[in-house]
């Protein structure tokens, strides 16, 4: 269900591709100046080496609740990943040769009505009309729909049941988004919300 590779949300590259590197608070930057001052305690972020690609970088920062934005470099022991997850932050980016610098905002999908066991509808529970989603069969996982819908503007919400057609997700593009639900086994409703968490909304300076 937590396959990684189903990112459920956006990046936003910060400065130049493969020139910028993310820098935080004062006193961050000047334990990154100085390796031997950092530690794993002070760090706003966390180290991941070996990372083949920057994909693989920002699948580990969607795992990650508290990701907030990475840093990828190229060629760095195998590839060298940073998840910011702690602190401020990712407050500037400053210019870096072979390194990548993106903020990170997270879609959230809250349940409707607590959503296991409950099936999408409009207005109320009789109200439903093939013209409010598009369905799709042979989706392995409820991670994998949302996916879909972070990939679709006009998606409003899901609705999913793992063991019709091989796996059937609903892209729920009614405007209105979904209004209620029904009892249905095994079925799960879930609104897409229009806003990132807290702690998401960061003003970012970028020095050049």
């Amino acid at each position: 269900e937590g396959a990684r590779g189903a990112i459920l949300g956006s990046f936003k590259q910060l400065g130049t591709v493969e020139g910028s590197a993310c820098q935080g608070s004062k006193e961050q930057n000047a334990d990154r100046e100085d390796e031997n001052k950092s530690s794993d305690e002070s760090r706003e972020y966390e180290v991941y080496d070996n990372i083949e690609s920057l994909e693989i970088c920002k699948a580990l920062c969607a795992d990650d609740r508290g990701c907030t934005g990475i840093e990828y470099t190229w060629g760095s022991e195998g590839g060298r990943c940073e998840v910011w997850n702690q602190g401020e932050g990712i407050r500037t980016v400053v210019p870096a040769s072979g390194v990548a610098c993106l903020s990170y905002t997270p879609e959230v999908f809250e349940p409707v009505d607590g959503g296991i066991h409950r099936a999408c509808r409009g207005v109320n529970l009789y109200d439903i009309d093939p013209s409010y989603f598009v369905a799709s069969g042979n989706i392995p996982s409820l991670r994998a729909c949302q996916s879909m819908c972070v990939q679709e503007p006009s998606c409003k919400g899901i609705e999913y049941h793992p063991d019709h057609d091989n796996g059937r997700c609903e892209l729920w593009t009614r405007p209105q988004g979904v209004g209620s639900t029904m009892l249905a086994h095994g079925y799960t409703c879930m609104r897409r919300m229009d806003h990132p968490p807290a702690g998401h909304e960061r003003r970012l300076t970028v020095l050049v």
